[in-house]
């Protein structure tokens, strides 16, 4: 029934007469709703509302990801980071100034590079695709699958049944516009062949 609980509380402080429990609108429901118009940003978010009982800016502010264990620190304006070439998986692994004073690259005696960073600038402290697990910070070295899955597990049983649907019936348009347009393309070439051979004929 989806995340119905906002939906039957009472903000006002009134006493409740009535109330309406919102379902879950069907697959056909969102698939004729979307045929014939241009898939945008803006109804991707109607949808997963609809779906989910919630925007998508509330749902990742209060369901965040795995990631969100990372540092992924992003300066607004011109800040110091650091490259570590012990510690790097990537040429353009950086680490933020408060991950780096609160790691172990000094310490150790690390070989590291300090360069003025813009806002294109990611701190990958906590990202073991771009940065050694031995070179996080103090904050971010208990990153692994085992908190991911935890934080998981967290989330509501109806969040993620409401999330599931928004996700398969996405997938399932996707899936069903890629087979339309196959069909399409198989029917184009077949008419193609045929006006070919009515020519050839013609010409005999």
């Amino acid at each position: 029934m989806g995340n119905t609980f906002s939906f039957m509380s009472n903000a006002t402080g009134e006493k409740l007469t009535s109330f309406k429990i919102q379902k879950t609108p069907t697959y056909n429901e969102i698939s004729r709703e979307l045929s014939g118009v241009s898939v945008h940003s803006e109804l991707i978010d109607e949808i997963f509302e609809r779906c989910c009982f919630m925007t998508i800016d509330f749902f990742f502010d209060t369901y965040q990801s795995g990631d969100t264990l990372k540092c992924q620190h992003s300066p607004s304006k011109p800040e110091w980071f650091f490259t570590c070439s012990k510690c790097s998986l990537a040429n353009n692994s950086c680490i933020c100034t408060s991950c780096f004073l609160s790691g172990n690259h000094i310490s150790e005696g690390h070989s590291f590079s300090l360069f003025e960073a813009s806002q294109s600038a990611v701190c990958d402290c906590g990202n073991a695709e771009a940065i050694k697990r031995e070179g996080f910070c103090s904050d971010h070295i208990n990153v692994n699958e085992k908190s991911k899955k935890e934080r998981i597990d967290k989330l509501p049983f109806f969040i993620k049944k409401d999330v599931h649907i928004f996700f398969r019936y996405l997938f399932q348009y996707l899936q069903n516009l890629s087979n339309q347009s196959t069909a399409a393309t198989a029917l184009n070439e077949k008419e193609k062949a045929l006006l070919i051979e009515s020519d050839m004929q013609t010409i005999i």
